[in-house]
């Protein structure tokens, strides 16, 4: 006998999905599911899991995102990068990038785009390469290239019925940063570029 159905309570404080059964045939799954924001910080630490500069923390009861950064002039770079604030409905997750020097006088000019995401992923065995390229009406198109591996975490988002999420690393740094003009993330294939646009 087939049968679904689905069960749910709303914590209204943290925002939290609890007690979801989700039956099918003659097996049922509990699931805890998790809000948004835990869903991206789950996205940015993806991201960053084989950068041994960058440690992501997670503060639930703000709700507050905080990159500790051991390379200042990475720090500067995601600083430039990384949204300051991300909305999800009502609520809002403050986004901190903290350099480990954090007297570290860091001039904060102008950097060429490509630069930044050099420099904000150097040492992540995930990233391959920034490029620039010029478009048509001499517009610049700027490639974000990462490694072709599948990046797979935990992700309660009922997208999968293992609770697994399992993507490339260009999906999740799309998820990540801040669209701009212009900047594209791509996947590395064989010498050429996949990229979604």
């Amino acid at each position: 006998m087939w049968l679904c159905g689905l069960a749910a309570h709303l914590n209204k404080k943290t925002g939290e999905v609890s007690g979801l059964i989700l039956l099918i045939g003659d097996t049922y799954m509990n699931l805890k599911l998790s809000p948004p924001w835990v869903l991206w910080y789950r996205d940015v630490q993806a991201l960053f899991q084989y950068d041994s500069d960058v440690r992501v923390i997670f503060n639930e009861e703000k709700p507050e995102l905080i990159l500790y950064v051991e390379d200042d002039k990475k720090a500067y770079a995601l600083m430039q990068l990384m949204p300051h604030e991300k909305e999800f409905g009502n609520v809002k997750l403050s986004v901190s990038v903290v350099p480990a020097n954090k007297t570290a006088n860091l001039k904060f000019d102008k950097k060429p785009i490509t630069e930044l995401y050099e420099t904000a992923f150097k040492g992540n065995s995930a990233f391959v390469a920034a490029k620039e390229i010029e478009g048509l009406f001499a517009t610049t198109v700027t490639y974000i290239i990462f490694r072709k591996q599948v990046v797979q975490y935990f992700s309660d988002n009922l997208g999968d019925y293992y609770g697994n999420r399992s993507t490339l690393f260009q999906t999740v740094a799309e998820e990540v940063f801040e669209p701009q003009a212009d900047v594209y993330f791509c996947t590395d294939i064989e010498g050429s570029v996949f990229c979604c646009m």
